[in-house]
C-alpha cells in the first residue's frame, strides 16, 4: 500500500493491532492501542510517520519496526509492555523523538542495544527511564 492513513481508531484485545508490510509513506496518527500483543508492527516499510499515539498494555511492544527505513515515531505515549519502541537491526535511517516512553521492560530498543551508528537510527529527546543502548532516554 501507499499513503495510508490511520487515524483516531481504537484497537484493543488484537495479536497485531496495525500491521504493515511493503507499505510506503504510511501514517498512524492520534490512535488508541490497548491490550493487544503488539500495537504496531512495520515491516519491510519506508517512510512510516507513527504520530501521537496512546499505547497502555501491549504485551510484547507497543511499537515494533523490522527492516523498516526512514520512519519517524514521534509524540507517542507508551507504556506497560515488554519493549515500548523495538526497532532490529536491519532497520535503518529512523528517527525516534519527542515520545513518553515509560514504564515497560525496555522503552526504547534499538537491535538489542546495537550502537546507533552501526543502522543511523536517531533517538532525541525522548522521555523514558530505559534504553538500549544506553543513553537514549533524556534525564528524569
Amino acid at each position: 500500500s501507499q499513503n495510508t492513513l490511520v487515524n483516531r481508531i481504537t484497537l484493543e484485545g488484537n495479536k497485531i493491532a496495525v500491521f504493515m508490510t511493503g507499505s510506503t509513506e504510511s501514517r498512524v496518527t492520534q490512535n488508541f492501542f490497548d491490550s493487544n500483543t503488539i500495537g504496531i508492527a512495520s515491516h519491510s516499510t519506508i517512510g512510516t510517520q507513527l504520530h501521537a499515539n496512546m499505547m497502555t498494555g501491549n504485551d510484547l511492544a507497543g511499537i515494533t519496526l523490522v527492516n523498516t527505513h526512514r520512519s519517524q515515531i514521534d509524540a507517542n505515549s507508551i507504556g506497560g509492555s515488554r519493549n515500548g519502541i523495538f526497532l532490529d537491526a536491519q532497520s535503518t535511517k529512523n528517527t525516534i523523538l519527542y515520545n513518553n516512553v515509560l514504564k515497560n521492560d525496555v522503552d526504547i530498543n534499538n537491535a538489542d542495544g546495537l550502537p546507533l551508528n552501526i543502522n543511523g537510527n536517531e533517538i532525541i529527546k525522548n522521555n523514558c527511564f530505559v534504553s538500549q543502548p544506553s543513553g537514549g532516554c533524556n534525564p528524569q
